[in-house]
């Protein structure tokens, strides 16, 4: 089974980015965080909300996240 890594900011340029190459990386199960899934276009195995201003978000979104960016 593969490690989870959460890209905070994913539909933004940068997170964008590290989506793509860890995805084709394809070492690890990629969960992309954002405050609106629904307008999610990326490649992330999972699409996950989350804000950084909502601590009960966070918590759930990084359950089992073995790392993030």
């Amino acid at each position: 089974m593969k490690k989870v890594i959460a890209v905070i900011g994913a539909t933004g340029s940068q997170g964008r980015g590290v989506v793509n190459a860890l995805v084709k990386e394809n070492k690890f199960k990629v969960r992309a965080l954002t405050r609106n899934p629904d307008n999610y276009s990326g490649n992330a195995d999972e699409v996950v909300k989350a804000d950084l201003n909502n601590p009960k978000l966070m918590d759930e979104a990084l359950h089992g996240v073995y790392k993030m960016y």
